[in-house]
Parts: structure tokens; C-alpha cells; sequence
């Protein structure tokens, strides 16, 4: 059914699209007969983009895949300072955070909700081609930006193989060959202050650099509903440096060295319902938890809890390009990434002392490529060959403490006193080895085959397991454990997680290797010089994990296995003239082994349904994108766009939702993918005294109604919200200055990205309220 409706749908797309391109025609035509002088003269033309989406630099119109474009002025003006805020610019992209803290981004409802620190994304992110190996080391990619790249549907070919909802590639902001500096400063609401500043220009003939940096600091936009303290103090400090060296025509090297040191607030979350994992076991201050009302910002956590995050993150970059031969050019690429992490979150959404997280770890990364690329056959084929190498090494040892959760008083039936809390231990080593090739052969100027493939070959060597904290668990552990035949004591500190085989208590060891073969085949036709219809089909892989939770037997560290995506997708990219721009694509995928965090029956009996890694075996994503760009007249622009998605389990699939009931997935959407999502935008610039111009813009989102869970829970619902931020301000006829007053969710609506369980609580993230600033930029 969902294969004819696709036919059917790419019928009229292509049927659309070859009118579009016929009236596209006749109007460049007319167009052409204007001067070339008037054609220069206006500013009211969309502008041909130049994107690296396949390695090389190619005008975007001539690129089979959806891609949502965006430069690094357009980012700044619009406000998008942090990869969460593109849900504002890119239909199809949500974000959320999740307990820990690691952010989780889903693309045409293909995404990985998990909070391990060795959990890798389903869409993969980049800077200047070199990748975060995982998601919480990315907060310093939007810094000074020439431009930001979001390619949708599996990308694994070229990017990888955890790349199968898509990438975000960022391009830094290049050293320039004349001296350059400027910088921005802000005020906003919450006694929030931003600056940036940036320095570039040549050092010697054959050197040159760009030195850029940022600062955040205060916002504390979270309040509690139960006394008179604030939260969510922002305290990031990011900088990189980049050199570039061309020591002879043909070769070039450039360094890139960055970092950031975050002491912000960890997120609160605010308490929406009370939900006893062992109702015999509540006690009475949890029983007596206040319920959060439904205003914008509010969030509770333990009074006088330090909530201070503190990360440090450094990498290093080495890229070198040298011509071989006339279309023959060596690329290599070697970075080296350390992360570590020391915060404390509280997310049961209450003032109450029953779950909060103490997380530590750190992650080491080293990466290489080499490839080659070149033209050959009259420049008719563009070919890419390369191989790859990774190592990560992720070590994470986290606190629980839930001394008032009715899980800590799992083992009083036994004689024992409640514990305290719990520990998570996981030490994870992945190796990654990967070759991979690509090719364009263009049959005529207008037709046109790409091919790629990617062979990868992963080893996952992981030690985890739950930690006793304070003795009690040890000693209750230990009686349970006999009474299944094991004969050793568990001492104070130890590993608590039981060998299902012989019901002994320690460490759990494993090795996951997998392989697959992403590929990726498209066929390109360009009816006129600035249109393009394309189809392509694409088979994309994420790798399988291992863990970070409370696991009270080995069955709970079983690692989920790779998942694999089956793409269709056609899709259209039409200029009409110099005024409209018109994206448009409709998409299949067949998934299999979808990655989840689902549950298990705790095998002691103590603990209900308890957390670990799942599979859900077949399930396919339907949908159609839209885009539109239009500059009518002179000053004004005017963007929209949307999309549909269907998503649903396929296949029976029985597991828990977080209420611990036993249910049938089949039929179910997949969490954080609405139905519909649509965004608008528009800016008018025009003159107002003597030479200034003053300006006048704004944009409005919305999503439909989605879930935090399967389950088909009515709690678990995120519900469908509309926000409008708007921009004014001042600038010269050269906009090397600018001033801008700003707001975001000026109608202060009340909304949530996730809502979650952590055992007695039902809690959920509320986002921002109303806040509004004022910025100004001058560029020397």
C-alpha cells in the first residue's frame, strides 16, 4: 500500500515538476533578454548556494538529495545560535534532551533516543568534514560559521555508517587572504550575555589565520514552583583556531584547533504526574510531591543542589590536500577529540530527593582519512576513492541516588535497610574501519548516475556493570544471589549485576562485531539549467551499543545490534527565475531493527520492568517535504516550508511501555516524529534615513501532537505547539554594523520537548518561556 501511494505521489511530483521547469524556462528566457546591468542591480534574486554534500563544492540545484542550506548570516540574523534551535529553520528536525543531558536529534523520524555517553546518533554531525563521534561534544560546532548543511536520509556512502537519518554539516568561517575582524554583543532577557569575536588575515605569504571566540553566560530562565530559586544559568566559553598553509600551488594544510569548558546549569524538569514503580513501597514525601503547574519555564529540583555542569572538550584537526596529477587530488584528514564530563542532573521534576544522577565520564577519539578524487572521460565522471580508521574510547561511571524512591526499599522485606542509590559503570572501546567510493557519470548535460558504497567493519569491546553505593544493595544482593545457587558474598562497592548462568555478582564483559555495506544509487535529470528532478535509493546502517543503566542482571547488557535503513526518495529543485526557489521530495523507508531503549522484566523480581537496549523489527517511514523561497520585489523575502510523515511499527512487537504494561507496538508512530511540521519566514529591508537601512523580520513554527514513548500512553503525549519569533533593527548600506532587538516565543506558549519516567516520577522537560534582547555586530 505504502509503495503504491509512493508511486502515485512521484507521478504528480514529476508531472509538477517538468510545468514548474517549463514555466521556469520561459521566464529565464524573458529574463535573459534584460540587461546584464539590471540583472546585477537587484538584490531580488534567490541566489544560486554552493554546498560540499559530496565532498566537493557543487551549486545545490545540482545535487540529487534534500538539503536545507543556511549561511552563516542567515544563521546569525535569524537567531539560530545552537544546533537546537534549526527546528526553527529545518522541517523534518526535532530535539530533545534527554535525562543525562546527551541531546538526541531526529531527522524524518529517524533518530536514537539514548543517554548513554557511548550512544552513537542516528544523525551524525560535522565540522569542516571531521565528525563528533558523539552528540554531547558538538556545543562548540556553530561557532563563526561560513554556512550549515542539513542532508536528509541515509548518508552513510560518504558519512558513515551512524548516519542513517542524515548529517548536519557545519562549515567554519575560513581564514581570509586581507585582514579581517568583527564581532557581536548581546543582552537578553534573565541578565543573559552573549559576545563573540573573530580575527583572521595572512600571518606570511603562505600562511594565514582566523582566531575566533564566544562567550554565554546568565539566563537562568527556569524557576521553581515551590520556593523562590532560579535555574538554567548559562556559563560556555568556545574558541577555535584555525591556520591555514600553502606552502606551493596545489597543496594546502589546515589546522584546526577548538574546544569549549561549559559550567552551566544542568536542565531541571518539572513533575507532571506521581506513578509508584512498587505502590507498597511509596513513601511519604514522595507520595506528597507537589505537581507542577503549567507555566512556562517551571522545573523543581532538591533545594540547595549544586545543578552546575561541567564539561571540557578540545579537539585537533589536520587536513591536507595535494594535486597529484591535472584531475587526480590526495585528501587526508586526522583528528584527535578528548571530552570529559563531571555534572549533576536532577530530573524527577520535584524537590524531592527521589532520583537524581550524578554523571561522570570521558570519551578519547582519534580519526583518519585518506581518499582520493578526480574527473576523468572529459570531465564526464567524478569519482571518490577512501578508507577510513576510528578508535573511541568511552569511559562512564555515574551515580543514582534514589533514597526515597520505592526502589530503594526493594531488599527491606529481606531485613535490609533501603540504599541510598546505585552506580553505572561502562567502559566501551570501538574500532572502526571503513572503505568506501563514489562516482557521477553524466551521460549528457542533462542526465546524470551516482553511485556509492561504503564497506565498514566495527569491534566493540565493553566492561559494565551496577555499582553498590552504600553496602545495603551489596547485602541484599548477596541473599538473593545465594538463593539461585551462587555461593561468593558481594563486599561494599562492588559489581551487583548477577551472571544470568551462574548467578554470580561482578563485572560483565562482551564483544560486538558487526559489518555491513551501506550503498547508495541516484539518477539526476536537469531539464533546464536551474531545475533538477533526481530519484535515488539508498541502504544506510547504525551500529549496535552497549549500555549505561542500572542493570541487575546481564540480560539487561545485551547490546542492541546494528539497524538498517531501506531509502526511497524523489524529489525536485526548481528556480523560476531569479525570484522563487521550489524544493520538493517524497520519501520511503523501510526499517529494520530499529534501535530502542525499551525494557525487560527484571529477572530478580524485584524491580519490575527494568531498562535496556531492544530492536523492534520491521517498521517504515512515509512522507512528503516541501520548500519555498520567494523574493518578489526588492527588500523582501519571503520562506516557507513543511513536511508530512507517517511513521509506524510494521510488525508485531511486544514489549513495555514505561508504566512497565506488556504491549503490542505494532501500528504505533515512532517517538518525537509529528505528523506535521511547517515553518514560515519573512524580512523586509529597506532604507529609512540617510543611508541606514532599518529591517523588520520574523518566523513562526509548528508541530503537530507526537510521543515521548510507545505505549500508546495519553502521558506520554507531547502536544502540538506553535511559536513565533520576530527581529528588528538598524543597519548601514554595507552591514558592517548592526543592531537588532529580538524576541522568541513571543506569545510565551507553554510546551515540552520530552516526558519521561524515572521510577516514581513522571516528569517532563518544559522549554523557554517568552525571552527578547538586543544584539549589536560590527565587522571591520
Amino acid at each position: 500500500m505504502a509503495l503504491r501511494q509512493l508511486t502515485t505521489t512521484l507521478y504528480g511530483l514529476t508531472a509538477s515538476t517538468l510545468a514548474l521547469c517549463a514555466a521556469g524556462g520561459a521566464h529565464a528566457q524573458a529574463l535573459n533578454e534584460t540587461s546584464v546591468a539590471d540583472q546585477s542591480g537587484s538584490d531580488t534574486s534567490v541566489g544560486e548556494i554552493v554546498v560540499t554534500a559530496q565532498r566537493r563544492s557543487q551549486a545545490i540545484n545540482d545535487v540529487g538529495m534534500a538539503i536545507s542550506a543556511m549561511s552563516g548570516d542567515q544563521l546569525r540574523n535569524q537567531g539560530i545560535t545552537d544546533i537546537k534551535d534549526l527546528t526553527r529553520a529545518v522541517p523534518g528536525f526535532t530535539f530533545a534532551e534527554s535525562q543525562k543531558g546527551a541531546p538526541v536529534y531526529t531527522l524524518r523520524g529517524v533518530g536514537y533516543y539514548e543517554e548513554s555517553l557511548a550512544a552513537s546518533p542516528a544523525v551524525s554531525i560535522y565540522l569542516d568534514e571531521v565528525g563528533y563521534a558523539f552528540p554531547v561534544m558538538a556545543k562548540a560546532a556553530t561557532l563563526d560559521l561560513e554556512r550549515v548543511e542539513v542532508l536528509k536520509g541515509p548518508q552513510g556512502t560518504l558519512y558513515g555508517q551512524n548516519s542513517t537519518g542524515g548529517a548536519i554539516n557545519y562549515i567554519a568561517a575560513k581564514p581570509s587572504s586581507t585582514f579581517k575582524a568583527g564581532g557581536e554583543i548581546g543582552y537578553g532577557r534573565y541578565d543573559a550575555f552573549s559576545a563573540t569575536a573573530y580575527v583572521s588575515g595572512p600571518l606570511t605569504e603562505t600562511l594565514s589565520a582566523r582566531l575566533s571566540g564566544g562567550i554565554d553566560k546568565g539566563g537562568a530562565w527556569q524557576h521553581s514552583y515551590t520556593r523562590d530559586e532560579r535555574n538554567g544559568d548559562r556559563d560556555l566559553l568556545r574558541g577555535r583556531l584555525l591556520l591555514r598553509f600553502e606552502p606551493s600551488s596545489g597543496v594546502d594544510f589546515t589546522l584546526n584547533a577548538n574546544g569549549y569548558r561549559d559550567r552551566s546549569d544542568t536542565v531541571a524538569a518539572a513533575l507532571l504526574k506521581v506513578t509508584p514503580q512498587s505502590p507498597a513501597r511509596v513513601t511519604a514525601p514522595v507520595a506528597g510531591q507537589i505537581l507542577a503547574p503549567e507555566d512556562p519555564g517551571v522545573a523543581d529540583w532538591n533545594p540547595g543542589l549544586d545543578l552546575q555542569n561541567r564539561e571540557d572538550y578540545y579537539q585537533f584537526s589536520l587536513k591536507g590536500n595535494a594535486q597529484l596529477a591535472d584531475a587526480v587530488t590526495l585528501h587526508s584528514i586526522t583528528a584527535y577529540q578528548h571530552y570529559k564530563v563531571d555534572s549533576v542532573r536532577d530530573t524527577d521534576g520535584s524537590a524531592v530527593d527521589e532520583f537524581r544522577v550524578n554523571q561522570v565520564g570521558k570519551i578519547k577519539s582519534f580519526f583518519q582519512e585518506l581518499r582520493l578524487d578526480g574527473e576523468a572521460l572529459d570531465n564526464r565522471l567524478n569519482w571518490l576513492l577512501g578508507a577510513s580508521y576510528a578508535h573511541d574510547s568511552v569511559l562512564e561511571n555515574n551515580v543514582t541516588s534514589l533514597a526515597l524512591s520505592t526502589s530503594a526499599n526493594a531488599f527491606v522485606g529481606l531485613g535490609f535497610q533501603p540504599f541510598d542509590g546505585t552506580g553505572q559503570f561502562s567502559d566501551s572501546r570501538i574500532t572502526t574501519k571503513a572503505v568506501f567510493g563514489n562516482g557521477e557519470f553524466k551521460f549528457t548535460d542533462q542526465l546524470s548516475l551516482s553511485a556509492g558504497v561504503r564497506y565498514t567493519n566495527s569491534r566493540t569491546r565493553y566492561s559494565g556493570c551496577m555499582l553498590d553505593v552504600d553496602g545495603n544493595y551489596a547485602a541484599g544482593i548477596t541473599i538473593i544471589a545465594r538463593s539461585k545457587g551462587a555461593k561468593n558474598v558481594v563486599p561494599k562497592g562492588a559489581c551487583v549485576t548477577l551472571d544470568v548462568g551462574t548467578a554470580e555478582a561482578g563485572l560483565v564483559n562482551d564483544v560486538l562485531k558487526e559489518d555491513n555495506v551501506s550503498w547508495r544509487v541516484g539518477l539526476n535529470f536537469k531539464p533546464t539549467t536551474h531545475s533538477l528532478i533526481y530519484g535515488t535509493v539508498s541502504r544506510g546502517y547504525k551500529a549496535g551499543t552497549f549500555p549505561n543503566l542500572n542493570a541487575t542482571s546481564s540480560i539487561a547488557l545485551t547490546p542492541v545490534r546494528q539497524e538498517r535503513v531501506l531509502a526511497f526518495e524523489a524529489g525536485t529543485k526548481v528556480d523560476l527565475g531569479r525570484f522563487v526557489h521550489v524544493d520538493a521530495s517524497v520519501f520511503y523507508y523501510i526499517y529494520d531493527d530499529k534501535q530502542l531503549r525499551g525494557r525487560i522484566i527484571d529477572p530478580l523480581g524485584a524491580f519490575g520492568a527494568a531498562e535496556a537496549l531492544v530492536n523492534i523489527p520491521k517498521s517504515e517511514v512515509t512522507g512528503a517535504e516541501l520548500a519555498m523561497t520567494v523574493r518578489p520585489v526588492e527588500g523582501v523575502s519571503l520562506r516557507a516550508g513543511g513536511i508530512y510523515l507517517d511513521t509506524k511499527v510494521t510488525k508485531d512487537f511486544f514489549n513495555y511501555d514505561p508504566f512497565g504494561v506488556r504491549v503490542n507496538y505494532n501500528g504505533e508512530p515512532y517517538p518525537f516524529s509529528p505528523k506535521w511540521q511547517l515553518s514560515g519566514a519573512a524580512d523586509y529591508d529597506t532604507a529609512v534615513y540617510g543611508s541606514l537601512h532599518g529591517f523588520v523580520g520574523a518566523d513562526v513554527t509548528y508541530q503537530s501532537h507526537s510521543t515521548s514513548a510507545f505505549g500508546n500512553s495519553p502521558l506520554m503525549t507531547i502536544d502540538s505547539y506553535a511559536l513565533v519569533s520576530a527581529r528588528v533593527g538598524i543597519a548601514n548600506p554595507d552591514n558592517n554594523w548592526r543592531l537588532t532587538v529580538w524576541g522568541k516565543n513571543l506569545f510565551n506558549v507553554y510546551y515540552w520537548t520530552d516526558t519521561f519516567r524515572q521510577i516514581d516520577n513522571l516528569a517532563r522537560h518544559v522549554a523557554p518561556p517568552r525571552t527578547f534582547g538586543v544584539k549589536f555586530s560590527y565587522d571591520f
